[in-house]
Order: C-alpha cells, then structure tokens, then sequence
C-alpha cells in the first residue's frame, strides 16, 4: 500500500496544475495557441513536443514557443518569447537535444538601416541558436549563441540534431570572389554546435564550396550514422555531389552523381533516398536509390525505377522513410511502395493503394511504428468536405487497425510540423489562418486512438506473462470509462478507483476470474452510487497481488 500512497503523491503534485489535455474529438482539436504561423515542433525526448510559431509583425517578426506534455497539457502559463539582439526574430527550427530539452535555431536580424523610398528596412543576418528545457529556461543565455563571429547570410539554412545534444548547420555566406570573378558569389558553409553551445569547427566554420553567381547549388544536409552528416549541393559544370562528414568535420569522402536526392540515413552506416526526375516533356520517372557506408551505390546507376511515364501534374512525392529492417517506406499521392535492402519491390506489379477517396487525395507523412510497422497520414477532400486520415500498415501493407482509417483532424493545415509521440505514434502540429487562427496538435497513439497516452504502465504489462493491463477509453471521459485487461491464467483480480488523496472511492470487483478479455465498466459514481466531481482518479488494478495503476480523467 505504501507504494500506491507515494504513486498517488507523485499525481497529486504533478496533475493539480495542468489546465488542457489531447482531445479525442478531431473537430476540436487541441489549441497551443490563439495566434501563430510558420510552425515548427519537435519531440521533447518524453513523450510531448515543444513547438514554436511567429507571427508576422509588419517587417518584424518575433517568435513564440510553448511546451506541451505527452498528455496534451499545456504546460506554460503564457507562451514564451525567444528573443534576439536584432529587432526581428524570424526563419525558425526546432530540434531534439536531450531529455526534456529542444534547441531553437533562427536568423536574429539586426536594423542596420533603411533603402531610398518607399524605405524598406535592412538587416544584417546572424543565425543563432538557443537552449531551451521544460520549464521554459534559456541554457544558452537570454540571446543565445551564434554560428559564426560576424557573417552576413544569403537565403536560407539547414540544420540537424548530432545525437549528442548539440547541432550541425549549413548555411551560404556572401561573399566578393577575387578568383571567380563574380561580384557577388557565395560560399556553402559548415558548423558544428555543441551541447553547451561552442563553435566547434572554428569562428566561421567550414567553407566547402564557392558558388558562382547566378548559379543554383541547392545545398542540404541530413544525418549520418555513426555520427556525422551528408551534406548534397550542386557544383557548377560537376554536378550533383554528395559527401560525408565525420564528426569532428572531417571529410569521409565525396561522390558526383546527377541522380542523388535527399538522403535518410540507416543503421548500415549508408542511407537512401527518392527522387522525381523528368524523363519526357510531361512525364516523370520515381527513382529510388541507396548508399553503402563508403558512398557506393547499392542499386545500381540511377536506382530501382518505381513508376514509369507518371503525369506530372499527377505527381506529388510526400514522403519516405526506412524500417527496421533497413526496406525503405515511399509514399507518393495515394500510392505506397517499399522496397526491400536489396532492391526488391514488395508490390512489382504496381504499387499499393491505401485509399480510393472520390476526393482529392494528398499524400501526407510517414510514421514509423513498432515492429516493422509505419502509419502513413493523408489528406481527403472535395467541396464538401476536408479531412486527415492515418492508418497503421505491416510491411506487407495489411492494414492494423480493423475498425478503419482513423480521421484526426477536420481542420485545414496552412502550416505544419510531423513528428513521433515516443511510442510509436505521432504528434500532428500545424497554424490555421481563417477560421479559427491558431496552433493546433493532436496526438494518435500506435493502435489508431486519439489522445490515447501509452504510459509505462501498459508497455511493463504488455510483457507480462500473466496477464494485460490496457489504458482505460475514453480518456478523458464524461459519463463512464472502459477498463480493459486480459487474464493468461486464472486469477484473482481487485480493481478499486481512489481519488488524488488516496482515498478509495469504490471497489468495481473483488473475485476470481477464468483466463479471457475482459471490459469493466466505471460510471463515474462511488460506492454509494454517487456521481463524483471532475478530477483525476487512479484506478488501482490488482491481479494476484500485483498491483498496477492508471490514471482516469473526469469531465463533466
């Protein structure tokens, strides 16, 4: 008992303050925010996200963040504002860095003054980036650190986790070339960012290439296992190149290739990728291709062809991801392929179909899942009608939830960021303009639940070898909640629900019971059948003296 009295103080600390949770009505999502654009999130390590929007000031921006748990509270108070030397904040990314940590990176733009008429403002570009834990506290210092000393940036960045807390960044400086020539060329640029905020490889990182004026490089980079980062750009009369970096900034090596696209790494120390590439005036080829850890091509030169002669105003590549297995996942439209570690397609004949929607279908995200398993998320509409489906597949493209593609949202997302809820589910973040302007999330467990947590209480049963203990649903519930557990062996079973001071408020069966699925039933009353207030109770399941807890929210 002494244990439950502490599980029941630890909830009551913890529950008390928490003023929002998932919601498990896909027309009413979960609002972070009553204002906000341009989103960003990513996982907090813990099962929540933090997420972070910037609504446009005029010439000005600023940027918010605000931290939401795994279970959907909102746990700030007001959202909190990253600030900056500059007079704007604007062109943000948030990234995973430790347990219950995010790191932010965004341009800090200082006024350096004002054109001729009709006068627009000038800045000077710094990228910079910040710390940031749950409690909404800024590691790196209320302005943050920078990437360089002092360098003025042309276009965009790219930037991604080193899987030690800190991160890797790519950016194009400007700058005036004696040797090209060019007035105003620009250099591809790298950095290294450690997990307390040190420049790692120098004050003004690395400089890779000198793009020539007027030429497009297209430079990206993406994780490398073991740690590192491939960086892809375009050189001029080369190509497309693409090359390894170890993680002390060290080049691997360098490889020319016109069919490389955006690499994903996979724990071969290699990656894959897949590219749309133009075959005739109006038809397009899907090709995918992978690299070993040496950079060699595993599929041949230029890859396993996926569909041939495609329409391309048909065409929409959402996504692609790699399995535990090291097969790699595409999504494309309403389509599905995956193609096996050695070039295999599961489907040869043509690829698989997840829906066959009258509407307009747009092909969304991939999830990875447990077990080899991934949830693919889309969009459905027509005139009538704008919803977000998902669906859990296996490999063979069986679908895993048998009640049927689980609608999760019926709100437009002009802006948003994917991400997983720390078991196998995903979180989905995104702004709305009109109506109803705002953040939004919801989260979708691994069994197709809206708002379902998996706490550890479930994952410890689930390899129990007695029995299963199951989240109770709906939760948060209003007239009665379902209590699911399955007995392997006879036992006996006490399930009794106690309220946050650790009172028992009713006993709901106290007896044996034959091996079986079984779904008890709280009515949300006590003992002497009295409807009890809203609140947080723990439901107290014990099964031949093993003694498990959940928590139940009422709502009235």
């Amino acid at each position: 008992m002494e244990i439950i009295r502490k599980f029941l103080i630890l909830s009551l600390l913890v529950c008390s303050t928490l003023p929002a949770q998932w919601s498990q009505d896909p027309n009413n999502n979960l609002q972070v925010s009553n204002f906000g654009y341009f989103v960003s999130a990513c996982e907090d390590g813990i099962g929540g996200a933090f997420i972070a929007w910037g609504p446009p000031q005029g010439f000005f921006y600023e940027i918010w963040m605000q931290w939401v748990d795994k279970y959907g509270y909102v746990r700030w108070s007001t959202p909190k504002r990253i600030p900056g030397i500059g007079e704007s904040q604007s062109n943000f990314n948030l990234l995973k860095a430790e347990k219950g940590k995010a790191i932010i990176v965004y341009y800090d733009s200082k006024l350096i003054g004002y054109s001729p008429p009709p006068s627009y403002p000038i800045f000077k570009h710094f990228i910079t980036l910040n710390k940031i834990d749950t409690n909404g506290v800024l590691l790196w210092g209320d302005y943050g650190k920078r990437v360089t000393v002092d360098t003025n940036f042309a276009g965009t960045y790219n930037c991604v986790e080193d899987q030690n807390g800190g991160v890797f960044i790519q950016w194009n400086e400007m700058f005036r070339s004696q040797l090209i020539g060019e007035s105003d060329s620009t250099i591809i640029r790298l950095q290294r960012i450690s997990s307390i905020g040190e420049r790692l490889w120098g004050d003004s990182g690395k400089a890779i290439y000198t793009i020539p004026k007027y030429y497009e490089s297209s430079p990206s980079i993406s994780k490398r296992y073991p740690e590192g980062i491939f960086l892809l750009y375009s050189r001029k009369y080369i190509g497309k190149t693409l090359e390894s970096y170890n993680a002390d900034g060290s080049l691997n090596w360098s490889k020319v290739n016109q069919w490389y696209g955006r690499i994903i790494p996979d724990s071969s120390h290699g990656g894959a990728w897949a590219g749309i590439f133009e075959k005739n005036p109006g038809k397009i080829q899907l090709i995918a291709n992978r690299i070993d850890s040496l950079g060699n091509l595993s599929w041949g030169n230029p890859g396993i062809i996926i569909e041939d002669n495609i329409p391309y105003n048909r065409t929409y590549l959402a996504d692609y991801r790699i399995l535990d297995d090291n097969s790699l996942v595409i999504l494309r439209n309403n389509y599905i392929q995956i193609v096996n570690m050695n070039g295999t397609l599961v489907f040869p004949d043509s690829p698989y179909i997840y829906t066959n929607s009258n509407g307009v279908v747009g092909g969304y995200k991939i999830c990875l899942s447990d077990s080899n398993k991934f949830i693919i998320t889309w969009l459905d509409y027509d005139s009538s009608y704008f919803y977000y489906y998902c669906q859990k597949f296996d490999k063979m493209c069986i679908k895993q939830w048998e009640n049927g593609d689980v609608i999760y949202s019926g709100r437009n997302h002009e802006e948003f960021a994917f991400i997983g809820d720390g078991d196998y589910g995903f979180i989905d973040v995104w702004g709305r303009y009109y109506p109803y302007p705002g953040v939004y999330a919801q989260q979708v467990s691994k069994n197709g639940i809206l708002g379902e947590v998996l706490t550890k209480v479930e994952i410890e049963n689930n390899k129990n070898k007695e029995f299963n203990i199951y989240n109770n649903f709906p939760n948060p519930f209003n007239i009665e909640t379902t209590i699911k557990y399955e007995l392997k062996n006879n036992s006996f079973v006490e399930i009794s629900i106690y309220n946050l001071l650790g009172q028992k408020i009713k006993t709901l069966i106290k007896q044996n019971q034959n091996t079986g699925l079984y779904n008890l039933i709280w009515n949300g009353r006590d003992s002497e059948e009295n409807n009890v207030c809203s609140g947080v109770y723990l439901i107290e399941v014990k099964i031949n003296n093993k003694i498990k807890v959940i928590k139940a929210s009422l709502i009235k």
